[in-house]
Protein backbone atom coordinates (compact mmCIF):
# COMPACT_ATOMS: atom_id res chain seq x y z
CA UNK A 1 0.00 0.00 0.00
CA UNK A 2 1.18 3.71 -0.70
CA UNK A 3 2.36 5.09 2.39
CA UNK A 4 0.70 8.40 2.99
CA UNK A 5 2.27 9.81 6.24
CA UNK A 6 5.49 9.07 8.56
CA UNK A 7 7.38 9.66 11.32
CA UNK A 8 9.94 12.22 10.98
CA UNK A 9 12.52 12.03 13.79
CA UNK A 10 13.82 15.67 13.38
CA UNK A 11 10.57 17.01 13.88
CA UNK A 12 9.72 14.16 16.46
CA UNK A 13 5.96 13.42 15.23
CA UNK A 14 4.00 11.90 11.81
CA UNK A 15 3.68 13.74 8.83
CA UNK A 16 2.44 14.03 5.29
CA UNK A 17 5.10 14.79 2.91
CA UNK A 18 4.05 18.56 2.00
CA UNK A 19 4.51 19.41 5.77
CA UNK A 20 7.66 17.41 5.82
CA UNK A 21 8.78 19.55 2.80
CA UNK A 22 7.63 22.88 4.18
CA UNK A 23 9.34 22.04 7.87
CA UNK A 24 12.37 21.26 5.95
CA UNK A 25 12.65 23.83 3.60
CA UNK A 26 12.28 26.62 6.98
CA UNK A 27 15.12 25.21 8.74
CA UNK A 28 18.30 27.34 8.83
CA UNK A 29 20.45 25.67 8.68
CA UNK A 30 19.22 23.15 6.75
CA UNK A 31 20.16 19.55 7.56
CA UNK A 32 20.95 17.35 4.64
CA UNK A 33 18.25 15.32 4.71
CA UNK A 34 15.24 14.34 7.27
CA UNK A 35 15.00 10.82 8.44
CA UNK A 36 11.91 8.78 8.51
CA UNK A 37 10.21 5.60 10.70
CA UNK A 38 6.75 4.00 9.54
CA UNK A 39 3.91 5.89 11.09
CA UNK A 40 3.12 2.38 12.98
CA UNK A 41 4.13 2.39 16.79
CA UNK A 42 5.04 -1.27 16.50
CA UNK A 43 6.95 -0.33 13.31
CA UNK A 44 9.03 2.84 14.48
CA UNK A 45 9.96 1.07 17.85
CA UNK A 46 11.64 -1.66 15.26
CA UNK A 47 13.17 0.98 13.38
CA UNK A 48 11.60 0.54 10.23
CA UNK A 49 13.10 3.15 7.87
CA UNK A 50 10.54 4.81 5.40
CA UNK A 51 12.04 6.36 2.23
CA UNK A 52 10.97 10.11 1.92
CA UNK A 53 11.45 11.72 -1.83
CA UNK A 54 11.50 15.04 -3.93
CA UNK A 55 10.60 16.88 -0.59
CA UNK A 56 14.00 18.87 -0.32
CA UNK A 57 13.11 21.42 -3.01
CA UNK A 58 10.31 23.83 -3.41
CA UNK A 59 7.41 21.77 -5.75
CA UNK A 60 7.82 24.67 -8.26
CA UNK A 61 11.45 23.82 -8.88
CA UNK A 62 12.31 22.30 -12.10
CA UNK A 63 10.60 21.58 -15.53
CA UNK A 64 8.89 18.55 -14.68
CA UNK A 65 6.74 18.69 -11.90
CA UNK A 66 8.10 15.64 -9.20
CA UNK A 67 5.71 15.10 -6.47
CA UNK A 68 6.95 14.30 -3.03
CA UNK A 69 5.90 10.91 -1.89
CA UNK A 70 6.98 8.42 0.84
CA UNK A 71 7.74 5.08 -0.46
CA UNK A 72 8.60 1.63 1.51
CA UNK A 73 12.63 1.07 2.31
CA UNK A 74 14.15 -1.94 0.38
CA UNK A 75 14.78 -4.26 2.97
CA UNK A 76 12.88 -3.27 5.65
CA UNK A 77 10.19 -5.56 7.07
CA UNK A 78 7.00 -3.77 8.33
CA UNK A 79 5.24 -5.76 11.17
CA UNK A 80 1.77 -7.43 11.66
CA UNK A 81 -0.76 -5.35 12.12
CA UNK A 82 0.80 -2.79 9.87
CA UNK A 83 -1.66 -0.39 7.99
CA UNK A 84 1.02 -0.06 5.20
CA UNK A 85 0.94 -4.09 4.71
CA UNK A 86 -2.21 -4.63 3.08
CA UNK A 87 -2.32 -5.44 -0.48
CA UNK A 88 -2.93 -2.57 -3.69
CA UNK A 89 -6.64 -3.34 -4.18
CA UNK A 90 -7.55 -5.05 -7.45
CA UNK A 91 -9.39 -3.74 -10.16
CA UNK A 92 -12.92 -5.79 -9.37
CA UNK A 93 -15.00 -4.15 -7.08
CA UNK A 94 -15.13 -3.68 -3.41
CA UNK A 95 -17.71 -4.86 -0.88
CA UNK A 96 -20.78 -2.23 -1.45
CA UNK A 97 -18.80 -0.28 -3.73
CA UNK A 98 -20.52 0.98 -6.70
CA UNK A 99 -18.62 1.12 -10.26
CA UNK A 100 -18.11 4.67 -10.57
CA UNK A 101 -16.25 4.82 -7.31
CA UNK A 102 -14.24 2.19 -8.02
CA UNK A 103 -13.16 3.75 -11.16
CA UNK A 104 -12.51 7.06 -9.47
CA UNK A 105 -10.21 4.84 -7.05
CA UNK A 106 -8.82 3.10 -9.41
CA UNK A 107 -7.74 6.72 -11.55
CA UNK A 108 -6.36 7.74 -7.89
CA UNK A 109 -4.65 5.03 -6.96
CA UNK A 110 -1.98 5.83 -10.07
CA UNK A 111 -1.91 9.59 -7.63
CA UNK A 112 1.11 10.06 -4.62
CA UNK A 113 -1.45 10.76 -2.20
CA UNK A 114 -4.60 12.83 -3.71
CA UNK A 115 -6.78 14.34 -0.97
CA UNK A 116 -10.36 13.29 -2.38
CA UNK A 117 -12.34 16.01 0.31
CA UNK A 118 -10.69 19.31 0.60
CA UNK A 119 -12.14 22.16 3.34
CA UNK A 120 -10.91 25.14 2.59
CA UNK A 121 -13.07 26.80 5.35
CA UNK A 122 -10.70 28.78 7.73
CA UNK A 123 -12.05 27.43 11.23
CA UNK A 124 -10.94 27.54 14.52
CA UNK A 125 -11.05 23.29 14.90
CA UNK A 126 -7.79 23.07 13.05
CA UNK A 127 -5.75 21.76 16.70
CA UNK A 128 -7.89 18.77 16.82
CA UNK A 129 -5.71 15.22 16.51
CA UNK A 130 -6.24 12.94 14.42
CA UNK A 131 -4.79 9.48 13.71
CA UNK A 132 -1.58 11.21 11.94
CA UNK A 133 -0.57 13.51 14.62
CA UNK A 134 -1.96 12.01 18.14
CA UNK A 135 0.97 11.58 20.43
CA UNK A 136 3.06 14.52 18.84
CA UNK A 137 3.67 17.52 20.76
CA UNK A 138 1.54 20.55 20.26
CA UNK A 139 4.09 23.06 20.15
CA UNK A 140 6.26 24.30 16.99
CA UNK A 141 9.89 23.27 17.61
CA UNK A 142 12.50 20.99 16.30
CA UNK A 143 14.87 18.88 17.54
CA UNK A 144 16.98 20.81 17.00
CA UNK A 145 15.59 23.77 18.77
CA UNK A 146 13.81 26.15 15.89
CA UNK A 147 10.63 26.45 14.64
CA UNK A 148 8.61 25.35 12.04
CA UNK A 149 5.46 25.91 10.34
CA UNK A 150 2.81 24.04 11.49
CA UNK A 151 0.02 22.55 8.89
CA UNK A 152 -3.36 21.93 9.35
CA UNK A 153 -4.19 19.20 11.17
CA UNK A 154 -6.40 16.76 8.94
CA UNK A 155 -9.32 14.22 10.33
CA UNK A 156 -11.68 12.20 8.62
CA UNK A 157 -13.95 9.53 9.29
CA UNK A 158 -14.68 7.59 5.59
CA UNK A 159 -12.76 4.91 5.22
CA UNK A 160 -10.83 5.05 2.03
CA UNK A 161 -11.15 8.94 1.92
CA UNK A 162 -8.77 11.62 2.72
CA UNK A 163 -9.42 14.67 3.79
CA UNK A 164 -6.93 17.91 4.24
CA UNK A 165 -7.53 21.64 4.45
CA UNK A 166 -4.02 21.98 3.12
CA UNK A 167 -3.73 24.02 -0.43
CA UNK A 168 -0.72 23.34 -1.40
CA UNK A 169 -1.06 19.83 -1.13
CA UNK A 170 -4.10 20.16 -3.09
CA UNK A 171 -2.33 22.18 -6.08
CA UNK A 172 0.58 19.50 -6.16
CA UNK A 173 -2.56 17.05 -6.44
CA UNK A 174 -3.52 19.09 -9.55
CA UNK A 175 -0.37 19.00 -10.67
CA UNK A 176 1.37 15.70 -10.48
CA UNK A 177 -2.72 14.69 -11.68
CA UNK A 178 -1.98 16.62 -15.19
CA UNK A 179 1.56 15.28 -15.27
CA UNK A 180 0.61 11.31 -14.67
CA UNK A 181 -2.57 10.82 -15.88
CA UNK A 182 -4.50 10.68 -19.51
CA UNK A 183 -6.60 13.40 -20.43
CA UNK A 184 -9.65 11.18 -20.01
CA UNK A 185 -8.70 10.61 -16.59
CA UNK A 186 -7.73 13.97 -15.71
CA UNK A 187 -10.94 15.61 -16.76
CA UNK A 188 -13.25 12.11 -14.49
CA UNK A 189 -11.21 12.56 -11.24
CA UNK A 190 -13.52 14.29 -8.94
CA UNK A 191 -13.47 15.80 -5.48
CA UNK A 192 -15.75 16.99 -2.99
CA UNK A 193 -15.30 20.71 -1.03
CA UNK A 194 -17.12 21.27 1.88
CA UNK A 195 -19.54 23.78 1.29
CA UNK A 196 -19.77 23.25 -2.67
CA UNK A 197 -19.88 19.37 -3.12
CA UNK A 198 -18.75 16.98 -5.51
CA UNK A 199 -17.30 18.37 -9.12
CA UNK A 200 -14.68 17.28 -11.26
CA UNK A 201 -10.43 18.26 -10.39
CA UNK A 202 -10.41 20.32 -13.17
CA UNK A 203 -13.72 22.18 -12.46
CA UNK A 204 -12.42 23.18 -8.61
CA UNK A 205 -9.27 24.61 -11.10
CA UNK A 206 -10.24 27.85 -13.27
CA UNK A 207 -7.99 29.53 -15.79
CA UNK A 208 -7.85 33.27 -14.75
CA UNK A 209 -9.34 34.09 -18.05
CA UNK A 210 -12.15 32.52 -16.80
CA UNK A 211 -12.28 34.18 -13.44
CA UNK A 212 -14.94 36.94 -13.69
CA UNK A 213 -17.63 34.42 -14.96
CA UNK A 214 -17.30 31.99 -11.70
CA UNK A 215 -19.91 32.85 -9.28
CA UNK A 216 -18.78 30.20 -6.71
CA UNK A 217 -15.04 29.85 -5.17
CA UNK A 218 -12.43 28.24 -7.21
CA UNK A 219 -8.79 28.06 -7.19
CA UNK A 220 -7.63 30.64 -9.56
CA UNK A 221 -4.61 28.89 -12.27
CA UNK A 222 -2.88 30.89 -14.92
CA UNK A 223 -0.43 34.06 -15.05
CA UNK A 224 -1.23 37.63 -15.61
CA UNK A 225 0.30 41.12 -15.17
CA UNK A 226 -0.23 42.87 -12.03
CA UNK A 227 -2.04 46.38 -13.20
CA UNK A 228 -2.70 48.38 -9.95
CA UNK A 229 -4.38 48.14 -6.42
CA UNK A 230 -8.05 49.14 -5.80
CA UNK A 231 -8.61 49.36 -2.19
CA UNK A 232 -8.70 46.18 -0.49
CA UNK A 233 -8.56 44.54 -4.00
CA UNK A 234 -6.67 44.59 -7.57
CA UNK A 235 -6.75 44.39 -11.06
CA UNK A 236 -5.17 41.78 -12.90
CA UNK A 237 -4.35 41.59 -16.63
CA UNK A 238 -4.17 37.86 -18.20
CA UNK A 239 -1.37 36.70 -20.32
CA UNK A 240 -2.59 35.73 -23.59
CA UNK A 241 -2.07 32.15 -24.60
CA UNK A 242 -1.14 31.94 -28.07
Amino acid sequence: MRITRAWCIELGEVVPIDLARRAFLSLEPRPAAFNFRCSNQACRDACVRVVGANYRKPAQEGEKFQAAHFRHWVGDVHLPGCEWLSDEEGDGLLPGESEEAARQRRVRRKLTDFVTIFDPRPGSDDHRGSEATKGSDSGGSTAGGGTRPRGPREMCDDPGQTRSRDLERLVNNFREAKETLSRDELESLEIRVVNIGHLRLVDYFVPITRAPQVSDSRVVVGGAWFVKDYGQGFKLTPFKVI
